[in-house]
């Protein structure tokens, strides 16, 4: 009945979480670093204001960060993603105080972001397309999460016990 249960434990959703925010404070370190630097060239400050306004946008990386089922099924894709790229980026937020070329330091802002939000989108389809592809003939509850609370140190725990995912799908 349930064929694509996830069993995990909490600390491999932490990681995630850890990875996700590591990634997003090295991302900012290395966009502040290279926004003291460009102030002083006007087409390196162009070239960089261009590259930034892509990234206010709402991005995949948000609906990544929210979906709680979506970080435990590819638990192991997320973190080498976001690992690999957050010490990319704190390699180059080193290498630019260290006065490295400010041109090749925006490119690889751009670059890196491009091929994170690429590898989160795939991901994300085919977590979609896992729910979408599924007939609708038998009722099936899929990835049924269930957290239990720590103990009864607070309001919350005392009323919410059991949290269920709000991910269902239909199965033939």
């Amino acid at each position: 009945m349930f064929l694509n249960t996830i069993v995990y434990n909490e600390t491999q959703c932490d990681s995630v979480k850890r990875s996700i925010s590591t990634y997003r404070e090295n991302f900012m370190n290395f966009n502040d670093e290279l926004e003291k630097r460009v102030c002083h060239d006007e087409e390196l400050k162009y070239f960089y204001s261009n590259i930034t306004s892509e990234n206010i946008k709402v991005s995949i990386l948000d609906k990544v960060a929210s979906d709680k089922v979506l970080q435990k099924r590819y638990s192991t894709d997320l973190l080498k993603y976001f690992n690999f790229y957050s010490n990319i980026l704190s390699e180059e937020t080193s290498f630019l105080k260290d006065n490295s070329n400010l041109e090749n330091s925006i490119n690889i802002l751009h670059s890196n972001n491009d091929k994170l939000q690429t590898k989160l989108q795939e991901i994300y389809t085919q977590f979609e397309k896992n729910f979408s592809e599924k007939s609708h003939q038998n009722l099936e509850f899929n990835n049924i999460v269930i957290t239990l609370p720590e103990g009864d140190n607070n309001e919350v725990n005392k009323v919410d016990r059991i949290d269920f995912s709000n991910r269902i799908s239909l199965r033939s």
